[in-house]
């Protein structure tokens, strides 16, 4: 079962972009995806939870697609738009 993503912190193993996880028992943990990294980081205590969550940028919120534009009606056919 994939773990909630929740948000991103600097990692503190190589400083690039790491995403912040929740466990099953609902405590953060940084996960580096970077290639050359790979670093794990688990907290122990409700106060390090606490603390790695002020510092973390919360996941973006995902943007809704724009809605289609209105068809535009078509122009109404006048009394010499036959003839011409």
């Amino acid at each position: 079962m994939a773990k909630d993503h929740i948000g991103h912190i600097a990692c503190p193993c190589c400083g690039e972009d790491a995403e912040v996880r929740e466990q099953k028992n609902k405590r953060a943990y940084v996960l580096c995806t970077s290639a050359l990294c790979g670093f794990q980081g688990f907290t122990r205590s409700t106060g390090a939870d606490q603390g790695m969550r002020a510092k973390m940028k919360p996941k973006a919120a995902p943007v809704a697609p724009a809605p289609d534009p209105a068809p535009t009606p078509e122009p109404k056919k006048g009394f010499f738009d036959d003839i011409l």
